[in-house]
């Protein structure tokens, strides 16, 4: 979980994160505010963009933080599937990957405009166009970041609804979660805030979360 206190980013993540977040991509420095010069009056009308890795919970925790601050929540998947009239997987078999990012950045920035929502992205958002840029310019990243257990716990469970991890054994899976992490790592840990959100599987630990989430940054809401 986050810990209060001004310590630097590389103290407010998990073990497992610390590898990619010591490497050339973050400046490690003392913060005095979890989110790194935005303020409260920017956090209160801009996005909060959720961003992590697959089956972080994003749009889990996406949807109990938007419900518990009044706020209207967006998931960035869906918004394409709606306006294509065809799922992830239809999109990435059909037309292929570099065609959905495209559609998924212009969504983004679509949505990204609106005040007081928070965005639940998709896995591989952060890491196409230039849209963490764009999220860190226009509001509040907060990256999920739960362990690579739970994370292959959960893709098993949903798999068949996972264009990139379907069919995968639990091995493979294993496989999958390391080596996206590795590649994706560098723009997950340009986010504002992170959290752990290895506890996301029931309502309690939903609350719990965002209970923890909401104490550890005060003066972001």
């Amino acid at each position: 979980m986050l810990r209060r206190g001004n310590l630097p980013v590389v103290e407010r993540c998990p073990a497992y994160f610390l590898p990619l977040l010591q490497e050339k991509w973050l400046t490690l420095r003392p913060l005095t505010s979890p989110c790194r010069g935005v303020g409260r009056q920017d956090s209160i009308m801009n996005p909060i963009f959720i961003i992590g890795m697959p089956a972080s919970g994003k749009t889990t925790f996406g949807r109990a933080l938007a419900r518990r601050l009044g706020r209207e929540f967006i998931d960035l998947d869906f918004c394409i599937t709606q306006r294509f009239r065809a799922s992830v997987a239809e999109i990435f078999a059909r037309d292929g990957e570099e065609a959905f990012r495209r559609r998924e950045a212009a969504m983004l920035r679509e949505v990204g405009e609106m005040e007081d929502v928070v965005v639940a992205c998709g896995g591989g958002t952060p890491c196409f166009s230039s849209n963490m840029e764009y999220m860190n310019g226009r509001g509040l990243t907060v990256c999920l970041t739960a362990t690579p257990e739970r994370l292959r716990e959960r893709m098993l469970l949903g798999g068949d609804k996972r264009p990139l991890v379907k069919g995968k054994s639990e091995a493979e899976l294993g496989e999958y979660v390391a080596a996206v992490l590795a590649e994706r790592g560098p723009y997950y840990s340009r986010a504002k805030v992170f959290l752990e959100s290895s506890q996301l599987e029931d309502r309690r630990q939903i609350s719990a979360t965002v209970d923890c989430f909401l104490a550890d940054n005060p003066g972001l809401f």
